[in-house]
C-alpha cells in the first residue's frame, strides 16, 4: 500500500543515470570553465594574504607581549618603594626608641607616598596605544585564520557536486553570498586594521620614552612623522596615478570617499551631469588602461614589440603570426581605433631590431622542412598574414617625391624566392596567388616610385643643347627577355634584371646631376628615354601580374575575401599608367581573351568584373576596341537582365556608361 500510495512526482535528477547527459550540461560546462578561473584566483589570493598576515600578527604580537612585560609596571607603585617604607618607619622607631623623642614628621612617609601613587600621563598612554595593539593584532590573526577557513570551505562546496547544472547552481548561489554579505570588504579591512595596530605600537613607544629621554624620543617621533607621511603618500599615490603599484589597504576606502565628496558636491552645486560612478579602485584602474588614448597605442606596440622579442621558437612564433591577420583586420566600432591597430604593426614591422617581415619568410622557409599537415598549415598562416600586411599596413606611394622607404624595410630578399619555391605545393596554391600577386607588384610600384622621382631629377638639366649619340643599355634586353616574350613572367630574376637597369639609371642620374651635363658616356635625351621605357616595361608588368592572377583565378579556387582584395589592389596600381604607357599586342589579345572566357562562364563576382573591366583603356587598336565594345554590351545587358544583388546599380551608378563607354566615344 506504501508502494500505491507514493505520489508521482518526478525528482529533478530521475531518469538521467549519467549526469553529463543533462540536457543543459554543455552550457552550465562553460560557465563552469570560466567561474572556475575567477575561483581559483580569488580562493589563492584570500589565502595567500590571510597567511601573510598571520604570520606578521603573530610576530608582532609577541614583539608586543615583550614590551607590555615593562610597560605595564608603570601603572602598579614600585615594589621597591614599599620596602624603602617600610625600613623608613623602622629607622623611625628606633630613633624614637634610642632617644625618646618623637618620629620627624615634616619627612612623608614612604607608605602614605605609595598609598597617593598615580600613574603618569605617558604611561597611561603607553600603555593604552599597546594594549590596544595587541588586541588588534590578535583580532588580525583570528580573522585571518576565519578567513582561510571561509575559503577552503567556498572551494570543497563549489566542486562537490559532479554534475555540471548542479554545481553550476551551487557554485552561483554561494557566489550571490559571498557578493551579499561583502565578504571582500571583510578580508580588506584585515589588512588595514593590522596597520592600524602597527601605527598604535610606534605611537606607544613615543609616550614610553618620553620620561626616559627626550632626545630619544623626539627622534622616534621624528621617525614616526615620515613614515606617516610616506604611508598617507602610498595610500594617495594610487588614486592619483591609477598605473602606481603603491597601494595600501586604505588606498580603496579613500577612492570611495573621494567618490562620496564627488556625488555630494554634485547634488549640492548642480555641475552638470554626473559621470559614471566606480565602486572601486580596480575598475578605475581597469577604466584607465582600457581607455583609448595615444599613450595607451603606445603600450600596445611597446607590449606587442617585448612579446615579440620573447618568441624565440618558430613554435611560438607561429600563433603569434597567425593572429597578426585578425588584429588588422579587427572590425573595430569605434572611429580611429583601426587607424591606431594599424600603425602599431607598421611600427613592428619597421623596427630593425624585431624584424618580424624577416621572421616571418624564415618561418615559411623553415616549414618546407616538416612533414606535410604541418608543412600547409604553417606556410598558410604565414602567407596570409604577408597578405593582410601587405593590403592592410602598407601605404602605397602617393607621390613621386614621398620619402616612405621600400618594401625592402619590411620584408628581406628572400620573401619571394620562397615563394616561388612553394609554387609547387597545390594545398597551398590558392593562398600563394594572392600573396605572391601582391608582393610582386608593391616591388614594382617602388620602382616605379623612384623612376618617377629620377625622371623629375633629369627634366631639371637644360636639354636644348645638341648631344651625341649614346651607346645602348644592355640591361633592357635581359629585362625584356621576361616581360616581352610569348609567355611573359614576372618572377624573381625578371625583378633582379630590373633592380640591375635600374642600378644603371641611377648611376648615369647621379652622373648627370654632378657634372651638369659635361663630359657624359649618356645624353639627358637618352637617360629620359631609358627611363620611360623603364616605366611603361613596369606598367607592361603589373598589367602581366594582374591577368596572370586573373587567370588563376578564374580556373582555380581562391578564398573569396582574398580574390575581391587582391583584385581590387592589383587593378588600383595598375590602372594609374594605362592612359601614359602602352602595351604590347600580345599583352591586348591575352586580356580580351581572358575577359572573353570570363564573360562567357561569368566565372567572377560582378564586383571583380567591374574592376578588371577597366582595363579596357590600355586597347589601342581599333580591331581590339570593337572586341572590348562587344563584350561591354554584353555585360551590360547580361547586368541589366539580372538581379545582382548586392552589386546593384545603386551602388554603383551608371559604371559601364560613365567609364567604360566613355571611353569608346572618346576614341
Amino acid at each position: 500500500m506504501d508502494n500505491e500510495a507514493e505520489p508521482h512526482v518526478r525528482s529533478p535528477d530521475r531518469g538521467t543515470s549519467n549526469s553529463s547527459n543533462h540536457p543543459s550540461a554543455k552550457i552550465w560546462s562553460v560557465y563552469i570553465s570560466e567561474a572556475e578561473k575567477q575561483d581559483i584566483i580569488l580562493v589563492q589570493t584570500w589565502r595567500g594574504d590571510m597567511n601573510a598576515t598571520l604570520i606578521f600578527a603573530g610576530l608582532f604580537s609577541a614583539s608586543i607581549t615583550a614590551f607590555l612585560i615593562e610597560s605595564y609596571r608603570l601603572l602598579t607603585p614600585n615594589s621597591e618603594d614599599l620596602t624603602v617604607s617600610i625600613l623608613w618607619q623602622m629607622s623611625q622607631q628606633l630613633a624614637v626608641m634610642s632617644n625618646s623623642s618623637l618620629p620627624d614628621v615634616s619627612i612623608p612617609p614612604p607608605a602614605l607616598a605609595a598609598a597617593s601613587f598615580t600613574p603618569s600621563h605617558n604611561a597611561i598612554l603607553c600603555n593604552l596605544f599597546w594594549f590596544l595593539s595587541l588586541a588588534f593584532s590578535l583580532v588580525c590573526a583570528l580573522a585571518a585564520t576565519l578567513v582561510d577557513q571561509w575559503a577552503r570551505t567556498y572551494a570543497q562546496a563549489t566542486e562537490n557536486q559532479p554534475a555540471p547544472h548542479k554545481r553550476a547552481r551551487v557554485r552561483a548561489y554561494l557566489h550571490e553570498g559571498l557578493q551579499r554579505f561583502g565578504i571582500k570588504t571583510v578580508v580588506e579591512t584585515i589588512p588595514a586594521l593590522l596597520h592600524v595596530s602597527l601605527l598604535l605600537f610606534f605611537a606607544g613607544l613615543v609616550e614610553f620614552l618620553v620620561p626616559i629621554n627626550n632626545v630619544l624620543s623626539h627622534l622616534i617621533a621624528a621617525i614616526l612623522a615620515i613614515f606617516a607621511c610616506l604611508y598617507i603618500t602610498t595610500t594617495w599615490l594610487l588614486i592619483l596615478y591609477h598605473d602606481c603599484p603603491y597601494q595600501t589597504p586604505f588606498s580603496d576606502i579613500s577612492w570611495q570617499l573621494l567618490q562620496l565628496s564627488r556625488i555630494l558636491l554634485h547634488r549640492w552645486l548642480v555641475w552638470g551631469p554626473q559621470k559614471c560612478h566606480i565602486n572601486h579602485l580596480s575598475q578605475a584602474r581597469e577604466v584607465a588602461a582600457l581607455e583609448k588614448s595615444p599613450r595607451r597605442d603606445e603600450r600596445d606596440g611597446a607590449a606587442l614589440c617585448w612579446t615579440l622579442e620573447s618568441l624565440t621558437e618558430d613554435s611560438n612564433l607561429e600563433p603569434f603570426v597567425e593572429s597578426l591577420t585578425g588584429f588588422v583586420y579587427e572590425d573595430v566600432a569605434e572611429d580611429g581605433e583601426c587607424n591606431a591597430l594599424i600603425l602599431i604593426v607598421k611600427n613592428m614591422m619597421s623596427n630593425r631590431s624585431i624584424n618580424l617581415g624577416s621572421r616571418i619568410a624564415s618561418l615559411l622557409r623553415q616549414s618546407m622542412y616538416l612533414p606535410e599537415a604541418v608543412k600547409q598549415r604553417r606556410s598558410i598562416v604565414c602567407l596570409t598574414a604577408i597578405w593582410q600586411l601587405l593590403v592592410s599596413c602598407w601605404d602605397p606611394p602617393k607621390s613621386s617625391e614621398d620619402t616612405q622607404p621600400g618594401l625592402g624595410t619590411w620584408f628581406d630578399e628572400e620573401t619571394l624566392p620562397i615563394m616561388e619555391t612553394l609554387q609547387y605545393d597545390v594545398g597551398i596554391t590558392p593562398y600563394l596567388t594572392s600573396t605572391r600577386a601582391i608582393y610582386t607588384m608593391k616591388l614594382l610600384d617602388d620602382l616605379a616610385r623612384l623612376a618617377n622621382a629620377a625622371e623629375q631629377d633629369v627634366s631639371r638639366v637644360n636639354l636644348d643643347r645638341p648631344w651625341d649619340e649614346a651607346e645602348p643599355w644592355p640591361e633592357q634586353s635581359k629585362v625584356d627577355k621576361y616581360v616581352l616574350c610569348t609567355a611573359p613572367e614576372i618572377s624573381y630574376g625578371c625583378l633582379v634584371a630590373m633592380r640591375v637597369w635600374w642600378k644603371r639609371i641611377e648611376q648615369a642620374v647621379a652622373l648627370l646631376e654632378q657634372q651638369n651635363g659635361n663630359n657624359l658616356h649618356q645624353t639627358p635625351q637618352n637617360i629620359l628615354s631609358s627611363l620611360w621605357s623603364f616605366q611603361a616595361t613596369i606598367n607592361e608588368a603589373r598589367i602581366i601580374v594582374l591577368l596572370e592572377f586573373v587567370e588563376v583565378a578564374v580556373v582555380g579556387e581562391l578564398p573569396v575575401y582574398e580574390a575581391i582584395e587582391t583584385m581590387y589592389e592589383l587593378s588600383m596600381d595598375t590602372s594609374s599608367n594605362l592612359s601614359i604607357f602602352s602595351v604590347t599586342t600580345h599583352t591586348q589579345t591575352w586580356f580580351l581573351e581572358l575577359l572573353e572566357d570570363i564573360m562567357r562562364n561569368m566565372k567572377l563576382p560582378h564586383i571583380a568584373i567591374d574592376r578588371l573591366l577597366r582595363l579596357v583603356v590600355l586597347l589601342d587598336e581599333p580591331a581590339y576596341i570593337d572586341r572590348a565594345r562587344i563584350i561591354i554590351t554584353h555585360y551590360s545587358s547580361f547586368a541589366s537582365d539580372n538581379n545582382r544583388g548586392f552589386h546593384d546599380r545603386e551602388f554603383y551608378p551608371n559604371f559601364v556608361s560613365n567609364f567604360v563607354l566613355n571611353f569608346f566615344l572618346d576614341f
